[in-house]
């Protein structure tokens, strides 16, 4: 009976093994695949002062250190001091010359009153060697504001990974 069960335990951990091996194989550099990080970006300055974004989504490419050619697909959030944002972010990395990031952002500020909120578009550009970037977007409120600025301009600097 032991010999049996010890036949049987070893059996059962050569498939285990076999198994588990496979599904790590890693995939061709191109090919779609989730992805995801908790601290993608860190941002300074502008209305909102310091944030830090957290992604997830769908790349061809590694999010923390991407191959050249590298398309990306993901959904941020971006909680900071004074309001937070929350995205949907198409991303292309080239290699050595850097990449580019555009996003669909609401924004939102939650300190000061009333508490606004704003819809708007964002370019972002990543410089490969430090990896130090700028990020420029332009917004409307979702409400009705008073004055005659209707578009909210946002610049600020970003340290990604």
């Amino acid at each position: 009976m032991p010999r049996s069960l010890n036949r049987t335990a070893v059996i059962a951990a050569l498939l285990l093994t076999s198994a588990s091996s496979s599904a790590q194989t890693p995939r061709a550099v191109g090919s779609w695949r989730p992805v995801a990080d908790p601290t993608a970006g860190w941002h300074a300055f502008g209305p909102v002062m310091l944030s830090v974004t957290a992604v997830a989504g769908f790349g061809t490419g590694d999010l923390t250190t991407p191959e050249p050619g590298s398309n990306f697909l993901l959904a941020a959030l971006e909680p900071g001091i004074y309001g937070g944002r929350a995205s949907l972010i198409l991303a292309h990395w080239w290699g050595f010359e850097g990449g580019l990031v555009a996003r669909g952002s609401a924004l939102r500020f939650w300190r000061g009153t009333p508490r606004r909120t704003y819809l708007g578009a964002e370019l972002q550009w990543v410089i490969s060697l430090l990896p130090v970037g700028i990020r420029v977007g332009a917004f409307r409120p979702t409400h009705d504001v008073s004055g005659p600025r209707k578009i909210l301009w946002l610049a600020d600097l970003s340290l990604m990974y």
